[in-house]
């Protein structure tokens, strides 16, 4: 499939009334979930290993939900790539913790946000190039024609995007040194190569990226946990976008005290609305060569 077909999906997605788009999402969620699809049966499980408390209908219908919002993203990312970037910004209605950002900014030392597969992640970047230097790292897709729509839809609000690798880390340390705001995934698992920490995260044991580590070693930014979390009413969703400090162990020379903290102020974040977390990721996966895959059907 071809760039042009894809954009042209994405202009017809963007097309698609909120009402309708939320309609569509819920409908697909309960399916994925009748059919026990990857998604479905992953989701399931790491809400079974991270909200034990929870009773069996809570975890399933937090579990849909966390789907429904998932599936929401294609559509929203269709409207920022087509959508007047005026109206895209329009639709945060709230910002709790500007003045933070504002502040850790304007110390000329970088900021490192850190970001969570939670809610809109995509919508935050709209609200950030309308007023700051944003760089940010991006995972190239497994399907190479969605590379250029997703780029174009976040490069149209101001960020400068880096492909991960060797050449965008050195970019993204300068860009820090110059006083950007650097965004980062940092629930992503790590490959074996780039390295990482296993720490908790929810009380169990994962693989814990040792990017942001080394950022804050090189350099001195202020590090602020970002999200935005969707308000979806009948006719439209919008969003509020919350910007706050992370535990102060993140700051520690010590890497595993590091990924200690990365992972608790994630969760914090999470807490808030964990039916808009992406479950369906495979948090848990590569905590040591040779050990058995969770996720492996059985």
């Amino acid at each position: 499939m071809s760039g042009w077909v894809i954009n042209g999906l994405l202009w017809c997605l963007s097309r698609v009334p909120a009402r309708m788009a939320v309609f569509v999402c819920r409908f697909m969620a309960r399916r994925m979930l009748a059919w026990n699809t990857e998604a479905a049966r992953v989701s399931a499980i790491n809400i079974d290993l991270c909200l034990p408390h929870l009773c069996a209908d809570e975890k399933r219908e937090l579990c849909w939900q966390s789907l429904m919002n998932s599936m929401l993203l294609v559509f929203e990312l269709a409207q920022m790539r087509f959508h007047n970037v005026a109206d895209v910004r329009e639709s945060i209605i709230s910002v709790d913790g500007a003045e933070l950002l504002h502040d850790a900014w304007q110390r000329g030392q970088g900021v490192l946000l850190l970001t969570p597969h939670l809610g809109c992640w995509e919508i935050l970047g709209a609200y950030l190039g309308g007023t700051y230097p944003v760089s940010a790292l991006y995972d190239r897709p497994n399907f190479l024609p969605l590379e250029e729509p997703i780029l174009n839809a976040r490069q149209r609000f101001g960020a400068t995007m880096h492909a991960i690798g060797g050449a965008g880390l050195r970019r993204i340390m300068r860009a820090m040194r110059e006083g950007h705001l650097v965004v980062l995934l940092p629930d992503q698992v790590p490959d074996y190569q780039s390295g990482g920490e296993v720490a908790p995260f929810f009380g169990q044991d994962a693989y814990t990226m040792a990017l942001a580590h080394r950022l804050l070693q090189r350099n001195a930014p202020r590090v602020l946990i970002a999200s935005a979390l969707r308000c979806i009413s009948d006719n439209q969703i919008r969003y509020r976008l919350t910007l706050a400090e992370p535990e102060s162990g993140i700051f520690d020379s010590d890497p595993a005290v590091h990924a200690t903290a990365l992972n608790a102020s994630m969760e914090k974040a999470i807490s808030l609305s964990p039916e808009q977390y992406q479950w369906s990721y495979k948090r848990f996966k590569r905590l040591k060569k040779g050990e058995a895959n969770i996720y492996r059907r059985q």
